[in-house]
């Protein structure tokens, strides 16, 4: 009796072994999505330089000087031409203003005085600007107390030879071309600079009235900025 008991619990065991086994062999594995994994283990894609290599950086070239033109027509928020009304909206009201008849341009001409020095104007508008005092830019930021050479820098060209008889020596161009850029030189005295002078008499390839910028230089420093149109 007792063989028999041992028999049959020996019998049931293997029957309850066999089902386990199928049963764990015809599951299936829950499948894996890449929601289901963590962000922090998903490498984001990023450039890189190939190993021992390292990227430059851009370079920059610096701008090429241009000669004295139309886009220095201006200083202070006035461009020549200006109206009156343009004048006293950027400037304000002038510390005074008078208005007298010039020979030169046969017209009344309308001088408003200003701390940096004054503006003038013709019937067509701003004729004249005149720079006097340090801590106000001119054109392409030109300021009293500047040195020479630090003018001298923001054109191209370089001084051709000895001054000639008048005492001019040219940075570009020449006595005969509408556009030009000349240093006088006090060839009586100390040889010293005394102006700088340039002058743009065209526009878009079209000859206009001559304009021009001239820097007064005392002591191989600015002493006043004018920018006003000539006679032609």
């Amino acid at each position: 009796m007792r063989k028999l008991t041992i028999i049959i619990v020996g019998v049931l065991c293997a029957v309850l072994l066999c089902s386990c086994l199928r049963t764990q062999g015809s599951s299936t594995p829950p499948e894996i999505t890449d929601s289901a994994l963590p962000s922090q283990i998903i490498p984001e894609t990023t450039s890189a330089s190939p190993e021992g290599i390292e990227s430059s950086p851009t370079e920059t070239l610096a701008p090429s000087l241009s000669e004295f033109g139309f886009d220095d027509w201006g200083m202070l928020g006035i461009r020549l031409g200006d109206s009156i009304e343009t004048v006293l909206s950027v400037l304000g009201e002038p510390e005074s203003q008078e208005t007298h008849f010039s020979p030169s341009a046969e017209e009344n001409e309308t001088t408003c005085k200003y701390d940096f020095g004054y503006i003038s104007l013709l019937s067509h508008g701003v004729d004249d600007i005149y720079i006097e005092n340090p801590g106000f830019p001119g054109c392409r930021g030109i300021q009293v107390g500047d040195d020479v050479q630090s003018v001298l820098d923001k054109f191209p060209g370089v001084m051709t030879g000895e001054p000639d008889i008048s005492g001019r020596s040219y940075i570009y161009g020449d006595a005969g071309s509408n556009n030009n850029a000349f240093l006088s030189i006090d060839i009586l005295g100390n040889s010293n600079i005394t102006t700088i002078s340039f002058l743009c008499g065209e526009r878009d390839g079209v000859r206009v009235a001559p304009v021009a910028l001239r820097v007064d230089v005392e002591n191989d420093h600015v002493s006043a900025i004018r920018l006003f149109v000539t006679a032609d």
